[in-house]
């Protein structure tokens, strides 16, 4: 005759249908949470089709060559030359990774020296605080419509920044007497802001 079940195997019985109907779900655990990331998260999680900063081309901040943000005239003035003695030259392109845009332009002669310019129309501001930095001995210019502008009378050497421009001058040896490299400086780079500000 089989036995009959116990009421404490009865009460054990059921709470395994219960665990059992608890651990099975109607619904998948896909469907009770809610997905974590909203809509326009996900948007803003796909590549960007937009240049970054890098990629952006700079603007220029003038379309003037070296040779025209200095010219004979321009040295002559500043360094007290009879007009034509310094001869025209021509400008180089020369562009580096942060200005495309970059010339250069030497002027040089026997009879009174030579005045070397290097211009940055783009992204001058990192060139000169990078150079003002370089230099111990960079003596500060007041130069009336610049960012800045310094000199260094160890290297004979000038900085001159306008936005995104920036212009180095290098003296050369000078045939004048004693001349004064701090006004000649001072003068070419007046001359550079004022046509900047053209």
């Amino acid at each position: 005759m089989p036995r009959r079940p116990t009421r404490a195997a009865l009460a054990l019985a059921g709470v395994a249908l219960a665990l059992a109907a608890c651990a099975s779900p109607s619904t998948s655990p896909t469907d009770a949470v809610a997905d974590p990331t909203p809509a326009d998260t996900v948007a803003s999680m796909q590549p960007s089709t937009e240049p970054s900063p890098s990629e952006t081309a700079q603007e220029p901040g003038t379309a003037l060559t070296a040779c025209e943000i200095v010219t004979p005239a321009d040295i002559e003035a500043a360094v007290g030359l009879d007009a034509g003695m310094v001869a025209e030259s021509t400008s180089s392109e020369t562009p580096t990774v942060l200005s495309p845009g970059h010339t250069s332009c030497l002027y040089n002669s026997d009879t009174w020296g030579g005045v070397s310019i290097e211009l940055t129309p783009e992204d001058g501001v990192n060139l000169y605080d990078a150079a003002r930095d370089a230099y111990d001995d960079a003596s500060d210019m007041v130069v009336v419509g610049s960012d800045g502008a310094f000199w260094s009378s160890e290297t004979g050497r000038a900085f001159v920044w306008k936005g995104p421009v920036t212009a180095m001058l290098q003296i050369g040896f000078l045939s004048v007497e004693n001349p004064d490299r701090a006004a000649i400086f001072q003068a070419l780079a007046d001359s550079i802001i004022a046509k900047l500000d053209a």
